[in-house]
This record gives C-alpha cells, sequence and structure tokens, in this order.
C-alpha cells in the first residue's frame, strides 16, 4: 500500500502518514524510491487510533 493509499483509507494528510512512517509508527519499506506500508499496519493504526484524523 502506498502512502497516498493508507492516507486515504486512515483519512489524514498524505503528509502526516509521510511522517508517520519516517518516524517508525507505521511499520514501512523503500521500495522503487516509494515508500511502501503493510495493508495490515493500515488497519491496525486505525483500530488503536480510530479518531487520529
Amino acid at each position: 500500500m502506498t502512502v497516498k493509499e493508507a492516507a486515504s483509507t486512515l483519512d489524514l494528510p498524505v503528509w502526516t502518514v509521510w511522517k508517520l512512517c519516517t518516524a517508525g509508527s507505521l511499520p514501512s519499506w523503500r521500495a522503487e524510491g516509494r515508500i511502501l506500508i503493510m495493508p495490515c499496519a493500515v488497519t491496525e493504526f486505525a483500530r488503536v487510533f480510530p479518531n487520529a484524523a
């Protein structure tokens, strides 16, 4: 899942999701110059922080 897809799923700004990834709050990795996030991590984040937005 890309940062943009995760932002849409979490209803958060792309910048916020990018910062969560770079801070290590969302498990992610870099591939072909993009940050990719595990979909299960996004689901778990939404469950733990339902009012993050």
